[in-house]
Formats: C-alpha cells, sequence, structure tokens
C-alpha cells in the first residue's frame, strides 16, 4: 500500500516538473525565435518548406519584421502564410497578420487588396486571444475605410478600436486614434466633434507622442478655432505649436506649420500676419530640399496676394509653383495652380483665357482622377462664359454642377445607407461571435471547474500520501538514527577500551624491561652498566614519546589543541627542516633526495610548528623503516592550488591491508620490531589529525621505489578562522 501511494506521489511531481520543463523549453523557443534577424527567419522558412504550415509563425514574425524596409518581401511572405491559413484557420495567427500585410498595400493607395486580408481575418467569425492585435486589426478597417470615403464605418471602427486600447491602457494608441477621428470631423466639416477629439487626443499625444506629432494636433485644433472665426482660441494654440516647432526648426514639419499658421490668418482676414507666416515659411523652406511643401508655401502666397489685388506677385507666385508641380511631377498642384490663375484672369477680365486654363485644367483632372476639383473649376467655367456672353454655354455648366451635386448628394445618401447595413451587420455578427464566445467561455469554466475538483482531490490525496510517507520517512529515520547513535556508541566504547588496552601493553612492556634493568643494577648482575643506563634512559625517552602523543590526541579530539596559523613562505621554511634533518638519513645509511618545485615566494597559511611535527613523523618513520642502502625522495610542487608534499621511499613496503589501516592509531606493521625502534604507532595518527585540521589531506599508497609514498596536499588560499 505504502509503496502504491510513493508511486503515485512520484509520478504526479514528476509530471508538475515535465510540464514546468517544457513549458520553459517551448518559452526559450519562442525567445530563440522572436530574436532572429530577417535573413535567419528566411533561411528557416527555406529549411523547413514554404508549403509547410509550421512556416506560418515564421512568415508572419517575418512581416512584423520588415513590412516597412522592405514590403516587397513583407508581401511575398504574408500572401504565402494567408494561402495556408486557408486550409486550416488560425484566428491569432491571422490577427497578427492583417495588423501589418495591410499597411504595405495602404501605403501604395491599394485598398481593395488591404481590404481582402481584413476580410479573411473576419470570416474566421472569431475573436483572436490578444485583444491588441485585434485592435490593430481595427485601426488598419479605420484607414481603409477613411481613405475610400465611408467616414460613418471609420468613426465607428475607430471608436471600437479606442474601447479596446482603453481596456490595454494603451494611451499612445487612444491618442492618434482621437486624433484619427478628429480628422475625420474636419473632413465631414463637422468642427465641433473636431475639436472636441482634438482635445481628447490632445493630452494622451503630448505624454507619448514625438515633438513632430504633436505640432501636427496642436495646428490641426488652431485651424479648427479659425474656421470657427475664434481668433483668440487659434492664436493661443498656434503660439503653442510655435514653442514645439522652435525645437525642430527648419525641418519640413516647421514649413508645413508656418503654411498652415499663414492659411489660418488668410481665413481670419488678417493678411499682415498672414504675410509673415509665409516670410516664415519661406526661410524654413530654404533649410531642407521638400519641393511640395515649397509649392504649396507659394500656392498659400498667390491667395493672399489675390486677397489683396496684387495680381502681379500673384501670378509671379503661381508661376513659381507652377514650375515646381512640373518639376516634381505633381498633376495635382498643377491644376490648382490653374484654378488659382483663372481666378485672377477674370479678375483682371480675361474671360478668355481663363477658359483656355480652365478647360485644359477640366482635362488634366478628368485623365488623372481628381474628380473633388470638379466642383472648384465648374463655377469659374461658368463665369468666364458668361463674361464673353456665352450665356447658354454658362447655363449648361451650372445645370451640369447641380445635376452632379443633386447625383452627389444622393451617392452620399446611398452610401450612408449602405455603411448603416454595413453596421448593422457588422453589430449581428458581433453578437453571434459573442454568443459563441460566452458559449466557449461557459464550456471553458466548467471544464476548468471540474478540472480544479479533480485536482483538489487528487492534492488532497497526495497531501494525506504525503503526510503518510513523511511520518514513515520519519519513524524510520528516528530509528535508524537510534540504532546508528547506539552503534556509534559501542564502537567508541569498543576503539576506548581497545585503546586502554593497547596503551596498558605498551606501556607494560617498556616498564617491564626497565623493572628488569633497574634489578639489575640494583643487584649488579650487569657487566655494562654504562649501557644499562642508556638503555633505560632509552626507554623512558620511548614512554615520553608513547604520552605525549596519546596527550596530543586527545587535546584534538577535544577540540583543545592550540594552533598559531599564519602565512609563511613556504620555500625558505622547507630549505630549513631538510638542513636540520637530512644527518638522520645519512646517520642510517640511506640516501635522501629533494625536488621543491615551488615559487621562492609562495605563501601557505599554515602553523609552521605543527607542520614540522608532521614532516617530522613521516620522515623518521621513513629512516626508521628503510632497509639499509635505501632511499629517501621528498618532492614538493603545487597540484590545483594546493600544496603537495610527497615522501616516498624504497622496501620494505606494506601490504594493501596494511596500508588502509596504516592512520589506525597504535597500528604497526611489526609490532615487535616497531618497539625496538621506539615507535608508538600513535605517528601517523597524529599526522592526519594536524592536516586535517590544516583543512588539508594526507594519504598512504605504494611507491615507485618499492616502499610507501606518503602525500600531503594542503590549501594555499588563507583557511578560514580555527577555533582549536
Amino acid at each position: 500500500m505504502f509503496r502504491y501511494i510513493a508511486n503515485t506521489l512520484f509520478f504526479a511531481l514528476v509530471l508538475v516538473s515535465t510540464c514546468g520543463s517544457l513549458n520553459a523549453q517551448t518559452q526559450t523557443k519562442k525567445n530563440a525565435n522572436d530574436s532572429k534577424s530577417v535573413a535567419e527567419l528566411e533561411s528557416s522558412i527555406e529549411q523547413i518548406g514554404l508549403n509547410d504550415s509550421s512556416t506560418i509563425p515564421l512568415m508572419r514574425r517575418l512581416v512584423r519584421r520588415c513590412w516597412l524596409k522592405c514590403p516587397d518581401k513583407a508581401e511575398f511572405f504574408g500572401q504565402q502564410a494567408l494561402q495556408l491559413l486557408l486550409n486550416s484557420p488560425n484566428i491569432d495567427e491571422l490577427a497578427l497578420i492583417a495588423g501589418y500585410l495591410p499597411r504595405i498595400y495602404i501605403d501604395r493607395g491599394d485598398f481593395a487588396s488591404a481590404q481582402k486580408i481584413i476580410d479573411q481575418f473576419y470570416s474566421v467569425n472569431k475573436k483572436p486571444t490578444n485583444a491588441n492585435d485585434y485592435a490593430r486589426v481595427l485601426s488598419n478597417q479605420g484607414i481603409i475605410y477613411r481613405e475610400t470615403g465611408q467616414l460613418l464605418l471609420a468613426r465607428n471602427t475607430y471608436l471600437q478600436a479606442i474601447d479596446i486600447y482603453t481596456t490595454l491602457n494603451n494611451n499612445r494608441a487612444i491618442g492618434n486614434l482621437y486624433n484619427n477621428l478628429a480628422v475625420l470631423s474636419l473632413e465631414s466639416n463637422d468642427v465641433g466633434d473636431a475639436l472636441e477629439y482634438f482635445l481628447k487626443a490632445l493630452p494622451l499625444i503630448e505624454e507619448h507622442s514625438r515633438v513632430e506629432q504633436q505640432v501636427t494636433t496642436i495646428s490641426n485644433i488652431a485651424v479648427a478655432y479659425g474656421q470657427l472665426k475664434d481668433r483668440d482660441s487659434s492664436e493661443k494654440y498656434l503660439a503653442r505649436a510655435a514653442d514645439l516647432v522652435s525645437q525642430i526648426e527648419h525641418t519640413r514639419k516647421a514649413t508645413e506649420f508656418y503654411k498652415m499658421k499663414a492659411s489660418i490668418y488668410i481665413g481670419l482676414g488678417d493678411y499682415q500676419a498672414a504675410e509673415k507666416a509665409l516670410d516664415e515659411a519661406k526661410i524654413s523652406a530654404k533649410m531642407h530640399e521638400s519641393e511640395d511643401i515649397k509649392g504649396e508655401m507659394h500656392l498659400v502666397s498667390a491667395k493672399l496676394f489675390l486677397l489683396k489685388e496684387d495680381y502681379e506677385n500673384a501670378f509671379a507666385s503661381l508661376d513659381t509653383a507652377s514650375d515646381i508641380a512640373e518639376k516634381i511631377g505633381s498633376s495635382p498642384m498643377a491644376n490648382r495652380v490653374k484654378i488659382e490663375q483663372a481666378k485672377i484672369l477674370l479678375k483682371t477680365n480675361k474671360p478668355n483665357n481663363a477658359i483656355a486654363i480652365l478647360t485644359e485644367a477640366e482635362k488634366s483632372i478628368k485623365d488623372s482622377g481628381q474628380t473633388y476639383l470638379f466642383d472648384a473649376v465648374q463655377p469659374l467655367l461658368a463665369s468666364a462664359y458668361e463674361n464673353i456672353g456665352e450665356f447658354e454655354k454658362s447655363l449648361t455648366i451650372v445645370k451640369k454642377q447641380n445635376q452632379d451635386l443633386a447625383e452627389k448628394m444622393e451617392n452620399d445618401r446611398e452610401s450612408r445607407i449602405a455603411q448603416l447595413s454595413v453596421l448593422l451587420k457588422q453589430h449581428e455578427q458581433e453578437s453571434i461571435i459573442n454568443e459563441m464566445t460566452a458559449s466557449r467561455a461557459e464550456s471553458q469554466a466548467k471544464l476548468a471547474q471540474e478540472q480544479i475538483r479533480q485536482q483538489g482531490l487528487i492534492i488532497i490525496a497526495l497531501f494525506f500520501a504525503f503526510l503518510l510517507i513523511s511520518m514513515v520517512i520519519i519513524l524510520y529515520q528516528k530509528r535508524k538514527l537510534l540504532l546508528t547513535k547506539t552503534k556509534l556508541a559501542t564502537e567508541s566504547v569498543t576503539r576506548k577500551n581497545q585503546m586502554l588496552s593497547d596503551i596498558s601493553h605498551e606501556l607494560r612492556t617498556p616498564l617491564a624491561a626497565l623493572k628488569l634493568q633497574v634489578e639489575t643494577l640494583e643487584y649488579d648482575l650487569t657487566d655494562d652498566p654504562k649501557q644499562t643506563y642508556k638503555a633505560i634512559h632509552s626507554k623512558i625517552g620511548n614512554l615520553n614519546y608513547l604520552i605525549n602523543d596519546v596527550l596530543q590526541l586527545s587535546l584534538a579530539d577535544a577540540g583543545q589543541l592550540t594552533f598559531n596559523l599564519k602565512a609563511i613562505m613556504i620555500k625558505p621554511f622547507l630549505n630549513a627542516w631538510i638542513e636540520n634533518n637530512d644527518a638522520l638519513a645519512e646517520e642510517r645509511k640511506l640516501a635522501f633526495s629533494t625536488i621543491l618545485d615551488i615559487p621562492p615566494k609562495l605563501l601557505c597559511y599554515c602553523d609552521a610548528e605543527r607542520l614540522s611535527q608532521v614532516l617530522d613523523n613521516i620522515y623518521t618513520n621513513s629512516c626508521k623503516y628503510t632497509d639499509k642502502g635505501g632511499q629517501i625522495m621528498l618532492k614538493v610542487a603545487v597540484d590545483n592550488n594546493m600544496l603537495s608534499i610527497t615522501f616516498e621511499d624504497s622496501a620494505p613496503g606494506m601490504s594493501s591491508e596494511e596500508l588502509a589501516q596504516s592512520f589506525d592509531r597504535l597500528y604497526r606493521v611489526d609490532k615487535s620490531r616497531s618497539r625496538d625502534l621506539g615507535g608508538s604507532g600513535l605517528g601517523l595518527s597524529i599526522s592526519k589529525t594536524l592536516i586535517n585540521l590544516h583543512k588539508g589531506m594526507i594519504t598512504c599508497d605504494h611507491s615507485n621505489l618499492g616502499g610507501l609514498k606518503v602525500v600531503i596536499l594542503l590549501p594555499l588560499e588563507q583557511n578560514a578562522e580555527h577555533s582549536l
């Protein structure tokens, strides 16, 4: 039972971990794709294949990246993605593509192609997951409606986009859309609504948009007040715009502002202020190469001169504008120049010249499709024919003008009806989508509730399983800990008893020998008393060594062994130690060689006295137990930021079993021989304790020389403080 619960819990944890890992991998892959350049995206698409639907996200990302900088490339891959989406519609992918691809066709004036893309998006009858993507599609739709004269639909679409951006707190987009609505109202001659929208847009644009956009919006507000003949308000906003223009002086936008300022003052009847604004525009225009704006500026100058009845300067300005129109190939500007020239000719009683120019303009307007200029040409042409006495022609033109006006009004009425019909269909479609969305949301809510209920049951089951397993584990750990403590206590007692027994034995044997030698002296049984005294002295020294070793181990076990840790230059220290100790090897007929492969000023943080004690223990052991005529080698080097001190000696060696016990307390391979040589069996054990307290390591192994190899490793960097 326990095993089943444990397996269930483990499986659940693995499942959660796996899901998290997959999500992390998916996000990492998405981020990697987002960071790809256009060239990398193209390469990835080509590798997968243009007809593979898995390339849709890559194509969509490429469209977003380069619709403005490389529109032809964006158009190719965008259309390819739309073809793939016809077979397997995905509203989120369609929303992302319809948010950017139509802008290419809008900029070209190909509104039919732009609308076709948006229609494919609407055909899915679903709303995308990302509201921001949907709002971007609506913004594109609003631009198409505005440019195709469907102002009612454009207004409604912009308002829908504003509602979405409001929920997203995207104030920059809201400001731009209010500005678009204001421009729509101006085009519809609804100045009141235009001002309302401009004033809503202004604080948002001032906070989030560039200076150029701020100048445009504030200037448009001034224009609206100018149309209302509210000079004070108009000049107030002109002054605000002028403060901003000072930041972008001598740019195209600055020139446009001064031209607009002049037009406002012309409308207000202040020709002196208008002339001053035009002078400012001319100064600004000299600083850049925007010929079209210069042509517009000369047209405004001509209007001003015409109002002042300065026909000579008016014609001069129009001639300059005509030259610019011809230079840049702008037929709209050329036709407007002709219209203004005709006005001057009529004012100067030259109706025949006016008729010739207007007839030429009328043909050009028909050829270029600039039908909006007919409203300006026809009244002038009728007036010119009337001036030369051709009343029938004049009347025909007036009738035609009235007929065109009636047709236009009828077309406008039908257009409004059609737009209202579209709005009704959109509302119905929106209702259907909302119902489907609500139904889907209700189903998802029920499914989510059921999942939550099931997850709750699983969590409760896992919780109780976890509690049960935890209790079992705790009880098991407690039992295991108790057994471990008991075992350790038993082993500790056994070791202490064994150590006491060994120490007693170690003390008993030399004491018995010492007693025998003392009795030999007492009863005068020795032939050489000096030799006996020497033996007694040796035995007492061995006992002192043993007692001192036992004391050091006891202090180390109790944590009371004193240390004097400091940084020492290790090479001079070792040279001094070798000089003090090489005589012992020579005395025992052993060859002692040293290799100190370390920098002269290498620092080691250690207790010099304790380190010397360790070296003495190992070196003394080698000297004692190495056969005469053998060799001892000391090698010191740096190994991975550790000081490596290696002692090697020649035969005799030790078996692997004996090596494993070499650091055990009181362990000796040949106890009788060790005792004869004065060994206590504690030297290596003490050495290991001292090295461990230095945060180092000591090991014992077979030597290539035939004996033992003892390696000491000490850290070179400064250790933490010790409480020894």
